[in-house]
């Protein structure tokens, strides 16, 4: 875990990110993104299709912005047993930053 601000932009041709984001990246994203690429994981929240509401991870006091900032990642190998991921807004965490959810498909042995 780690608290990165790292913004990652649609314009991203990196392996470990998907095409479903928010915004532009930042030079924190890129080393997010470089960090991702090298450790072989991949950004899961850029993976799957969502509405923009459910894409944004945290929101500014007041509301005026909103960016995706908070990622889940995982192995390469594994994100086929991701099954769904979203940010859930609804969930009052006493935080600007929203909850992110996953289901994952353990695979039985």
């Amino acid at each position: 875990m780690g608290d990165f601000n790292a913004k990652i932009g649609a314009d991203i041709s990196h392996s470990s990110c998907g095409k479903f984001v928010l915004g532009e990246t930042n030079e924190r994203g890129e080393m997010l993104l470089d960090w991702l690429d090298d450790n072989k994981l991949v950004s899961v929240n850029t993976m799957f299709q969502r509405r923009i509401g459910q894409r944004h991870t945290w929101v500014s006091p007041g509301g005026k912005y909103r960016n995706m900032i908070d990622y889940i990642a995982v192995r390469r190998r594994n994100f086929n047993e991701v099954a769904n991921l979203r940010s859930v807004n609804s969930a009052d965490c006493g935080s600007d930053h929203q909850l992110v959810w996953v289901n994952i498909n353990q695979g039985r042995k």
